[in-house]
């Protein structure tokens, strides 16, 4: 039977939510059906979030990082061999897109790994990206064609804004030599950016319609040379948030403040 449920015709509590059936079980729960009972998201992200001065927004951040390997997960293991499936990892940095008014839009660039298992065979394709994501129009992001990476590559990455209206990102290969500067246009007219937060980041990639990849095993990675900054002031990790990601009950991504400067991320809970 199809669920008829959609945001706008719900039957409403006080609250603003439906109220969720008896026996609900949050930690098992879908991403869609959370937000449907009032719940927040199940987290994607395992990195760190700053917050700039008050009265301020950021206007760029930055990071540089090692490309990392990446596996099929341990869930993926069947006894013989890993399950067919497509797992993944994200590595970047953005401005916007946490909390408040900046959640419903993100401006962002970076790497990513894809794990793709077909018949018992893994291949890996790593990538650059970027990305003006907005909450209302699903979209999804673009990989930066004619550009080298592979793991074990430092890669350097700038985003920047002007005037919350447009946006670029400089990404810098510094293994190979090669750099490029992209813009990043917003989807739509009229979008302005809220800059209220600066993040360094790991996640798992959600699906057009809802729900999350699973998280390939990426080990270990460092962001070092976080700092962040707008008109007259420049923050680093110095009392920014640390986000773990979840799935279900298991945290599957840790994330640790090694100075004001660097960040680790590691999969699972235990440090390689």
């Amino acid at each position: 039977m199809t669920d008829p449920w959609n945001a706008d015709t719900a039957q409403k509590t006080l609250l603003g939510h439906e109220v969720p059936p008896a026996g609900f079980d949050f930690a098992a729960a879908s991403g869609r059906d959370r937000l449907r009972y009032g719940f927040p998201a199940e987290p994607d992200w395992s990195g760190a979030v700053a917050t700039p001065p008050a009265g301020q927004g950021f206007a760029s951040v930055s990071g540089t990082w090692i490309v990392p390997d990446a596996y099929p997960p341990a869930s993926a293991w069947n006894g013989h061999g890993y399950n067919d499936g497509l797992y993944n990892a994200l590595h970047w940095v953005g401005i916007a897109g946490d909390t408040g008014a900046g959640a419903g839009n993100l401006l962002q660039a970076g790497t990513g790994t894809d794990v793709n298992v077909v018949d018992g065979v893994i291949s890996v394709t790593p990538y650059c990206w970027f990305e003006w994501w907005n909450s209302a129009l699903d979209n999804g992001y673009a990989k930066l064609g004619g550009f080298t990476v592979t793991p074990g590559d430092t890669i350097e990455v700038s985003v920047c804004t002007s005037n919350d209206t447009s946006g670029a990102a400089t990404i810098g290969n510094v293994t190979r030599s090669e750099y490029v500067t992209q813009a990043i246009n917003p989807p739509t007219g009229n979008l302005t950016l809220v800059s209220n937060t600066a993040e360094w980041i790991v996640e798992r990639e959600g699906f057009t319609g809802g729900g999350l990849s699973t998280l390939a095993d990426y080990g270990a990675m460092f962001f070092s040379d976080c700092l962040a900054g707008g008109s007259g002031f420049e923050v680093n990790l110095s009392g920014a948030g640390l986000l773990d990601m979840v799935a279900g009950s298991a945290t599957v991504s840790t994330a640790l403040d090694v100075s004001a400067t660097v960040l680790e991320c590691y999969y699972g809970t235990s440090q390689p």
